[in-house]
């Protein structure tokens, strides 16, 4: 009779090894990211109409083509006012910031090409869990 046992623990090493394989993919693009040059942007603000909630954009120029591109905030980040402040200091309107922009495609930037700089966490968890599950895959015989 199969153990289930041993199938629980496939399963678990299985999901490391697939988040491995995710944190590796993370990692490449961090790394492909810190390569990209540089270029200047302005900042602008704007409302949109009963939404009390601030958008930033900035507008970037790379090869005489102009691209806006707006600067997302967190996923359930509430609109509260400070942190509504917080970004007016951050990003005050009519400035100039630098911007990272993919070569390839330019309407890919980002503001700070170290973001992600974690990412070596998603690989090292994943490669935790498979090497345990591995592990205690042996063991179970």
């Amino acid at each position: 009779m199969f153990n289930p046992y041993v199938i629980i623990l496939s399963l678990f090493t299985l999901t490391g090894l697939i988040t491995a394989l995710c944190g590796l993919f993370l990692l490449h693009k961090a790394r492909l990211r810190r390569n990209w040059p540089a270029t200047m942007a302005s900042i602008e603000h704007a409302h949109e109409g009963e939404d009390p909630t601030l958008r930033v954009f900035c507008n970037y120029v790379i090869n005489g083509k102009t691209y806006r591109h707006e600067i997302k905030m967190a996923e359930g980040t509430p609109p509260g006012q400070e942190f509504v402040q917080a970004h007016l200091e951050k990003f005050p309107a009519d400035t100039t910031v630098p911007v990272y922009c993919d070569p390839a495609q330019p309407e890919n930037m980002t503001l700070d090409k170290s973001a992600g700089r974690d990412d070596w966490l998603i690989f090292a968890a994943g490669l935790a869990a498979a090497l345990f599950g591995i592990g205690a895959l042996f063991l179970s015989n």
